[in-house]
């Protein structure tokens, strides 16, 4: 490296010449012995400069000259090609190792600067000598920049140029992942692994880290170093022992999480910190005897290294303050650009979102703008392309690059190279040619004309993502177009992304689902205004594309809905369940018959198999009168086609499906185009493949197959009347058979009347719905017995004292079971209320869409916004259902008035589960019998296969338990 204390040397003497492998290369382009000056292409209005610092500590700055932001990248180990993507298109580049003891520079061993302040000092001083042989800089305007760990560096020379050299004109900062507030880097590591599945929050290792997390917080609380090693520890835990997501990468022992870029491979025990592959080609060229004969070193004493560890192991600046401290000071005087790149681990974004959203400068906490604003979110775009997303606030810039890692300009070049240009606002001309990433593949770019419609399509698509910044709400970061669509369904657990968000933006905030704003809501006053005091203006649910086909109380709105419920509420009266218990009680006395086979404490089974049958018997029975008899043949077809509907997701994972989520506004069309498709299979394989004597078939959704067989069923009860008291029935009484087009058109006088389609679409809505919740609910009710020992035999002593008071044998139990029997049990209503609690079933269906404009707590909300409560950040929260954790399972709290809008697992409001009355008596009868009779102890399989899977419900995957006879 250039000796700091040489005054004698002149320009001349440090320039390069016939450096090997380069290509011909521009004449405003020197190279100088020990660091790298390269001229810049365009100076514009005045020359400016941009000094590029690594990090490590130990790391050469030369790394940024040859893999991201200098004229050069390497091809392979012979070829040397232009990077396009270089920054010395707009500025002057200079890049220095530092501190002494990286890249080409040497120092003695004790000698080790250990302080950033030290740092600084040294840094000064190379620059007076460098004015000294290169005066003209003297009259550039300057910029320090750089990653990782100069983001220490960076602010104390900055702050050391503004007080001791006010000579160089220093005009503004661009720090790059950097290594800046050890607090938010360190707080950030757990969230960032499991909102991006490197970590299950169920898994051994969560609860490891959580530990090691606390540990670490006790450590920052009395003290915050450049370096904590404890805290530090989260990192190297979540890297080696974390889900590896690359597909390049084996299942070995030697693998790891890439922290420089989490879509990547790498191996232990470096795990991508070592940088990209091309620096094997850096070292070797730059270790070769011509190559340093040509920049003036002495091979003989000299080695090149990449990464220095002496330096790394010298520099931890333990009596230096953290250079986010500097940043405040800094702000007042020059802008400054931080950026991210959006798959770093290390250094990642939320770390440096947080430190921003926290840090208060220029008379202002965060990006607030005063008068209640806050500054919006743009999306960034770069050629036409969604680069990722940026924001401003009072001298300060934040970038969010899309695909990249840590070293941004290496995989996104052209892309920091206009962000460079944007920052140091150039009045010139972008070179017109071709632009080579880091890949070295070929970009076109588009036509003046194209490029113009794509600015304004970009307007207007931007203007639809300020909703939520105009309204002072908070919100993650989104991608263009897509907004938080792709996050949610790629996540493990939708609604535990919510519940993590909720955790970094508070009780009410924002998303985007494509472009369509959604509010995502755990605040309890802010609910009951929208789901019941504001009904009028917020009586319809979210759009999906059954919304065009599905004639039922679930999916219909306004005055369809409020008739259809008018007819259907009455199925649900005591009156009614009291008339139904007998066809539950046989069902259920069924299956207990089965359960007596497994009463043997040394054999455990999936009771979850037992328990889908059982309500898809009851429903059958109770909905339209049919015994399919399932729990005696579980292959019958009605029950595999549900069955079939709710493990396939064959609905919600449909491509119509998901297109409907992006864009709500044609949901009717696409589900029109669903139904028109597979209307048209179901016809072909019943007029057409018969004719022409073929034996296959196309395969029907599950979801028309029922709708067809319902239609078969509502025939047959029409020609041949019965007097039931089912649901069905019900509804046959007041159905008519006008279209319901004619009767929109004309309608009837009275209201208590259903379409035949409106008939059809209830009963399998009442199928679909009741089946899986109900089923589900019980086997969450078999899990938590099988935990909780203590709560098992509160439930046993409760129901056994009932009936011995009440003189009701176990055989008067099987032949009869009275409806007011099970609303006495009280300690079973707060153990069946905890159960929903924690284990939240339907929450998708928790929403509601705003038909009307409107304000609720100060916020204007706009017709057709979604307004979707988070349940499981309700149910946890510790404010509504302390002040016992709400994490243990204690039924007793339900004792506790609490707010009407705490417990939400049927809904709430008007629109609340209309069959909500009809499941609990469901779980209170089978929970009653079963723990008459048996005692539920856990099997070896019941914490292996308890994993929760999202679809339509919240469902586990099996509940393994085992069967112990009572005494009673």
């Amino acid at each position: 490296m250039f000796n700091y204390y040489v005054t004698s040397l002149q320009a001349r003497d440090f320039y390069v010449q016939n450096l090997p492998l380069l290509p011909e290369a521009e004449s405003t382009i020197h190279m100088h012995a020990g660091y790298l000056p390269v001229g810049s292409k365009n100076d514009g209005d005045r020359p400016r400069t941009i000094i590029w610092l690594n990090g490590g500590p130990g790391q050469s700055s030369l790394i940024g000259a040859w893999t991201e932001i200098g004229p050069f990248r390497f091809l392979d180990k012979n070829t040397i090609v232009t990077n396009n993507g270089s920054w010395h298109f707009y500025a002057n580049l200079l890049f220095i190792d530092q501190p002494i003891g990286t890249g080409f520079s040497y120092v003695d061993r004790g000698m080790f600067i250990k302080e950033l302040y030290v740092m600084a000092e040294h840094f000064l001083n190379f620059l007076d000598r460098y004015v000294e042989i290169f005066p003209e800089f003297l009259e550039e305007d300057i910029y320090l920049a750089g990653e990782s760990f100069s983001g220490q560096y960076i602010p104390y020379i900055a702050q050391a140029i503004l007080e001791k050299r006010l000579l160089l004109k220093l005009r503004g900062l661009l720090i790059g992942d950097g290594w800046i507030d050890p607090i938010s880097l360190y707080n950030s590591y757990l969230p960032y692994a499991i909102a991006n599945n490197l970590v299950k929050n169920d898994s051994e290792i969560y609860t490891n880290l959580t530990q090691i997390v606390a540990a670490c917080r006790q450590i920052l609380s009395r003290q915050v170093n450049v370096f904590v090693s404890q805290c530090y520890y989260i990192l190297h835990q979540i890297m080696n022992n974390g889900i590896i997501k690359a597909q390049d990468v084996g299942n070995t022992e030697d693998s790891c999480i890439n922290v420089y870029d989490i879509r990547l491979g790498a191996k232990k025990p470096m795990c991508g910190s070592n940088g990209p592959s091309e620096l094997e080609y850096v070292s070797a060229y730059l270790n070769r005897q011509d190559v340093m004969s040509s920049i003036h070193i002495d091979g003989k004493n000299s080695e090149w290294r990449a990464f220095t560890r002496l330096i790394f192991a010298s520099f931890r600046a333990f009596n230096s303050r953290t250079s986010v401290q500097l940043l405040p000071d800094l702000l007042s005087k020059i802008p400054i650009v931080f950026y991210n790149g959006e798959y770093d681990f290390i250094c990642n974004h939320w770390a440096a979102e947080n430190m921003l959203d926290n840090m208060t400068w220029n008379g202002a906490s965060g990006f607030d703008l005063g008068n209640g604003k806050v500054a919006p979110i743009h999306a960034w775009v770069v050629d036409g392309e969604s680069a990722g997303s940026i924001r401003y606030a009072r001298n300060l810039t934040y970038i969010l690059f899309f695909n990249a890692g840590h070293m941004v300009p290496y995989d996104q070049a052209r892309r920091s190279q206009a962000m460079l240009y944007q920052f140091i606002q150039l009045n010139i001309t972008y070179p017109n040619n071709q632009i080579v990433d880091n890949n070295h593949k070929k970009v076109n770019q588009n036509t003046h004309h194209s490029l113009n419609l794509l600015i304004y399509y970009f307007y207007l698509i931007r203007e639809r993502y300020k909703y939520f910044s105009r309204r002072n709400i908070s919100t993650p970061y989104f991608q263009l177009f897509f907004g938080h669509f792709k996050t949610l369904w790629n996540a493990e657990s939708y609604h535990r992304q919510l519940q993590f968000w909720t955790k970094q933006y508070g009780k009410i905030y924002g998303i985007y689902e494509g472009t369509h704003p959604v509010f995502v809501v755990s605040d309890p006053d802010f609910l009951q205004d929208v789901f019941i005091k504001q009904f009028s203006n917020f009586h319809a649910r979210k759009i999906t594309m059954l919304d065009s086909v599905s004639h039922n109380i679930f999916f219909t709105n306004g005055s369809e809905w409020r008739r259809q419920r008018q007819v259907i509420n009455p199925s649900f009266t005591t009156t009614k369940l009291k008339t139904m218990t007998p066809l539950i009680n046989q069902s259920i006395n069924d299956l207990m018959d089965k359960l007596s086979h497994h009463s043997n404490n040394s054999h455990e089974f999936n009771i979850y198999l037992y328990y889908k049958r059982l309500t898809m018997d009851i429903i059958c029975r109770c909905a339209f009168g049919i015994d399919i008899d399932v729990q005696n043949n579980p292959n019958h077809i009605y029950f595999k086609k549900v069955e079939e509907f709710f493990d396939n997701n064959a609905v919600l994972k449909s491509p119509l499906f998901k297109m409907t989520q992006l864009l709500p506004e044609i949901g009717c069309i696409l589900g029109r185009l669903y139904f028109t498709y597979n209307t048209l299979i179901t016809y072909i394989n019943k007029n057409i493949l018969p004719f022409l004597s073929s034996t296959k078939q196309f395969d029907e959704s599950p979801f028309m197959w029922l709708l067809n067989r319902l239609h078969t069923i509502v025939e047959q009860r029409q020609q041949t009347p019965t007097s039931r008291s089912d649901l069905l029935q019900l509804m046959l009484q007041v159905m008519t058979q006008q279209p319901i087009q004619n009767l929109m058109e004309n309608p009837i006088k009275s209201n208590n009347w259903l379409s035949e389609d409106e008939v059809i679409g209830n009963t399998l809505m009442f199928m679909i719905a009741g089946y899986e919740t109900t089923s589900t609910a019980l086997a969450y009710a078999t899990y938590v017995l099988a935990k909780h020992p203590d709560i098992l035999k509160k439930l046993q002593n409760e129901i056994d004292e009932f009936f011995l008071n009440n003189d009701i044998d176990d055989e008067k139990i099987k032949e009869y079971f009275d409806y007011d029997t099970i609303t006495q049990l009280s300690y079973m209503d707060m153990f069946i209320s905890e159960v929903l609690r924690m284990y939240p079933i339907a929450n998708i269906a928790i929403q509601r869409r705003a038909m009307e404009n409107t304000i609720v707590q100060g916020i204007n909300i706009e017709k057709g916004t979604i307004v979707h409560a988070d349940i499981y950040s309700i149910h946890y929260d510790l404010e509504l259902w302390g002040p016992d954790d709400p994490s243990i399972f204690i039924p007793e709290r339900h004792k506790i008035k609490r707010h009407p809008m705490s417990f939400l697992p049927f809904g709430a409001g008007p629109r609340h589960c209309v069959g909500m009355r009809f499941a609990l008596m469901e779980i209170k009868m089978l929970l009653t019998k079963l723990l008459r009779q048996y005692t539920i102890l856990p099997g070896e399989q019941l914490e292996s296969n308890f994993n929760i899977n999202e679809q339509a419900v919240i469902a586990p995957q099996a509940i393994w338990i085992k069967l112990v006879k009572r005494e009673t």
